[in-house]
Parts: C-alpha cells; structure tokens; sequence
C-alpha cells in the first residue's frame, strides 16, 4: 500500500507499527485491507481511548448504535453478541453506556485474563492432536514390518493423509495465496505448501502407479508428508506456548486489581460501598481500600491513614505513609489502615500502563539482528526453491548420465531428494527467534525490577562491567531481616513469646521480618489478647492482663535509651 510506510512487524505479538498517509486513505480501509490480505482480526491500538467489552442477549435481533452516543470513537463487533467500545473517558462515562441501549439489556462482557491460554493456541493445539492421532496410523503403516498389502495400507495412508493435507495443513494455503494474492509477497508459509504438497501428490501419484500394477523404483511416502504437517503444527505450537508465556510474564498488567468498594459521593451520609467492576470507573469517582489490598489505580487520598508498599515501583521494601493529601499508585498495596481515595487516573491510563507500555515498547523496537533476519527471510523462500531444484536436476543428471537410468526412474528418484531440501526448510524459526529473545530478556529484566527503555539498550547491556546508581539514600533489599538482636531486659525467652505473638499476625514487613526471626529459632507465640494495630505505630495486646506493645522507638518512649540510639545511628529500623 504507497500509503503505508515505516512499516515493521512483531511476528511474536502479533502487533504492527507503521505510519500512514491520512491524505491517501483511511485507517478504517488500510483495516480492511490488511484483515481481507492476512484473515486475521485486526484493530487500532489508541493509548487516548479508553476501551470496554459489553455484551447483549444472543437471541436479540436488534443491536444497539454504539457509534451514536456521543463521546463514542469506535465500536467493533467482536462476535455475535459482543462488542468492543472506544470512547473518550472525558466526555462519555463508563457506566452510561451499559444504559445506551435504551430497552435492551447491556452488561459487561467477562473480563479479559493476562494468563489465559488464547484462542488461537487452543486451536493449534486441537490441530496438533488431530494431526498427530491420523499420522500414527501412516507411520505404522510405513515402517512397522507387516505382511505386504501395498494396494490396502496404502489406501488407509491415502485416506489419512488426505484428511492431514485438508483439515490440518488447509490454513497454510489459504494464507500463503492470500499473501500472493493480496500483498503480492512470498510468505514461509508458501515453502510448508510447496513441500508439503509435493510430498503429498507424489506419494498420490505413486499410488495411482502401484495401483495401475506398476513397479517404481521407491516406496510411497505418505508418512513423509504426514509427519511434516504434524512437525511442523507441534513448532507452531511450541512457538505459540512460549510466546504466551513470554508475554503473561511481561504482562505488567495483571497487578491491576478486578474490582473496588465505590462510595456514592451524592450522599455523604450513605456509609455503604458497592463493589464494582474497576472497567466502570470514572472521573470524579471516591473507592475505599481495605488493608491488605492492591491500589486498583492513580488517586489521591482524602480521608483516613495507612501505610502502602511501593516497592514494585520504586524497590524500597520501607512502607510508605498515606495521609489526606498523599498520592497513591496503582499496583502498589495499602498495608494497614482503610483510606477513601479520590480517583485521578482511570484503568488502562494509570502508573501500571505507564510501566507496561515501557515494557512493550522494548519488545516492539527493532533490534539490529531482527534487520538482518528480515532481511534474510526476504530471499528464503526463493533461495530454497532454487535450491530443490538444482538438487532434482543435479540428481536426475546423475541417474540418467552416470548410472544410465531410464528417465522415467531419474525423475522419480531425484524428486524425494528435492522434496527433502523443502522439508529440511521448513521451520520458521528465524521468523520468530529475535521477537523470541526480546520477550524473554525484558519478561526476565521486568520481574528483576529492570526495564530497558529500547532493544538497542538491551543489545549494549552485555558489554556493561560496572553499574553506578545515582540515587539518594541507600540501596535496599525488598526482604527485611533481623540484622542485630539485643534485649534490654532479661527473659529472652519471655520477651520473644510476646513479641511474636504481637508481630505474626500483622502484614506490616518489619513485623513479617521479625516474626520469621523468631519462628526460626524455635520459639513459640504467647497467649495474646485484644490485638490491635495502632497505624504508623506497631501492634498492642492484652497478656495477664496487662498492656503489652510493640512498635517503634518513639511510639515506646525508648528513642534516648543509649542502646537504642546507638542502632538508630546505623540507620537501622528499631523494634
């Protein structure tokens, strides 16, 4: 298309990026063209836009003009009764659209998973088994040292490999000549028809031959081109598994929480919450968050206090104070206290986007070594034709000069050896290894707290010999541990008891570092009652009777007692 240029293609992600000439054509026709050239689902990626999946009743004839509402951008039918919505958050809210379609009933479609298996890999899969149980049959057939039944066995091998060559290696041809067709461009898929086919018409032919009464001077092959198909539909599917896998440890995304307690701010006396699916929020909403609860996105904190651990975000295993005022990030967890939060980032534009979209956008950069497997796969295909050929015309010369052959029987015998070029041809890993490698180092890099901002910058990382950070304060690891161990008072024993009564029931790191300590040395918890934790502070119980606390130095009154001041000197946090 003259009006696309700049094109590049990740072969893993199946994602495309390309600029377009707006005054030649539309995006709406440059989508058309390429689902008609490629069959497969396309859409335009809009980071602008938010997007939700709703659903309507399957036996209703009637569906509703989503692109009338105003605010709505775009509105594509997923399926027969769902629709994926574009619309701009600003101008038309999330939860108005489950009301659009006036009398018919509009609900939200179930959400979509970043660990779930896809569709597509579901049917590679259920082609893969398909191939594989109608290839066994041919390769006993074939190899197994049965009593001679030519015209029988090969009959059933005809059969089976019929149904392989149909069924399971169809879609291989219908994209290599729609890639002709449309694009006018030699697709890897063309090579798997080429020798895929010609494997199977030459073992048809032969058959016809055996059948005729001939004698030929090889055995049919239709093992061969089962087995092609079966091989190459498992490394199809073995791409497939690993790119999944590559892309849900990347996926950045899945520490969005689902839902949230949404207060109705029209009444201010109303103290209930109704839980809702984090899809509808909108601006100007207010969402509780309970302890021990993900941040389900961008907002700022009105009412309450607590503590949140943002240490997916920036490493420090130290809990953070939130207090009227203070910001709170998405993906982060709310520690302590409950908080009302006044949204100020919805779902899909929030700070786990910003990190996602950093992630992906390493993933879609072009790596130095990606021009040069492109590039080589440009002449693959042709390359690998001319080579088959050259290796049939070389070995029928050879049958029909050197070992005086009839041609009939060269013809035959240099074919298998051409055939075997294409075969050996086959796999498409060059396609895939470099998209390969990229989702793996920044899926690894992610889950290490690293984020390489673009392929050039992971390709010079090997090359590193010293990193200096150049950050104020000091560099933390995300899991606290007991550095000294000194008790002011006697009765260790006692003093331990009590404080990992205090400490194994709160959350709180520090709490969680000590009480580890202690179970690790064998110790076992008190009796405590009334447990309560005081936020900011530490936790209090009743034991006999009497008020037993835990927490820091100055919540205690023990900040100037010169042993504790001499490990507040280092720096170290106190308990």
């Amino acid at each position: 298309m003259p009006s696309v240029y700049e094109f590049w293609m990740n072969a893993m992600l199946l994602q495309a990026e390309f600029d377009l000439d707006l005054a030649t054509c539309s995006i709406r026709s440059v989508m058309d063209s390429v689902q008609k050239s490629s069959g497969r689902r396309c859409k335009r990626v809009v980071t602008t836009w938010q997007e939700i999946d709703v659903e309507i009743p399957s036996t209703l004839r009637q569906t509703p003009d989503f692109l009338r509402l105003a605010g709505v951008k775009d509105a594509i039918q997923l399926d027969t009764n769902n629709f994926s919505i574009r619309y701009d958050a600003k101008v038309k809210e999330a939860r108005s659209l489950l009301k659009a379609g006036v009398n018919i009933p509009i609900s939200l479609a179930p959400s979509k998973s970043y660990v779930e298996v896809t569709t597509g890999i579901r049917k590679t899969t259920y082609l893969t088994l398909l191939s594989t149980i109608l290839t066994i049959p041919i390769l006993i057939l074939s190899w197994a040292p049965l009593p001679e039944h030519k015209i029988t066995y090969g009959s059933v091998s005809l059969a089976l490999a019929t149904a392989i060559q149909f069924f399971v290696a169809g879609p291989f041809y219908s994209r290599a000549f729609r890639s002709l067709i449309w694009t006018r461009t030699i697709h890897m898929d063309l090579l798997i028809v080429i020798s895929t086919s010609t494997a199977y018409l030459y073992s048809v032919a032969s058959f016809i031959y055996v059948v005729k009464g001939a004698i030929l001077p090889i055995k049919i092959f239709f093992d061969t081109s089962g087995l092609l198909v079966t091989l190459i539909k498992l490394e199809q599917l073995m791409s497939e598994l690993a790119g999944h896998r590559a892309i849900k440890s990347t996926s950045i995304r899945s520490l969005q929480a689902s839902t949230t307690l949404l207060i109705d701010t029209s009444n201010p006396d109303d103290k209930n919450t109704t839980e809702l699916d984090v899809r509808l929020l909108q601006y100007g909403d207010v969402f509780k968050m309970k302890p021990v609860c993900p941040v389900v996105t961008d907002g700022i904190v009105i009412s309450g206090y607590s503590e949140a651990d943002e240490s997916m975000l920036t490493g420090e295993a130290k809990l953070v104070e939130k207090e009227s005022g203070s910001s709170v990030i998405a993906g982060s967890i709310n520690r302590s206290g409950t908080v009302v939060v006044q949204l100020t980032r919805l779902p899909g534009e929030n700070t786990i986007d910003d990190i996602a979209r950093m992630v992906d956008k390493v993933t879609q950069s072009k790596h130095k070594s990606q021009d040069i497997a492109d590039h080589f796969a440009g002449y693959f295909v042709p390359v690998v034709g001319a080579l088959a050929t050259l290796t049939w015309a070389i070995h029928f010369a050879a049958g029909k000069l050197v070992q005086g052959e009839p041609t009939g029987t060269s013809i035959l015998r240099a074919i298998p050896c051409a055939i075997s070029v294409l075969v050996v041809s086959c796999p498409c890993a060059i396609v895939l290894a470099v998209p390969m490698v990229l989702i793996v180092t920044s899926s690894v890099a992610a889950q290490r707290g690293v984020i390489f901002k673009s392929a050039e910058a992971m390709r010079v990382s090997k090359d590193v010999t010293h990193v200096v950070f150049d950050k104020t304060g000091t560099l933390t690891d995300t899991r606290l541990s007991v550095m000294v161990e000194d008790y002011i008072i006697g009765f260790q024993r006692l003093t331990g008891a009590l404080v990992l009564a205090l400490t194994n029931q709160v959350k709180h790191p520090v709490s969680s570092a000590v009480a580890k300590h202690l179970e690790n040395k064998g110790i076992k918890p008190a009796t405590m009652n009334d447990l309560k934790h005081v936020i900011g502070k530490g936790v209090e119980g009743m034991w006999n009777g009497e008020l037993v606390r835990v927490g820091n130095a100055c919540w205690l009154g023990v900040e100037t007692i010169p042993p504790v001041q001499s490990l507040l000197s280092r720096n170290l946090t106190v308990l």
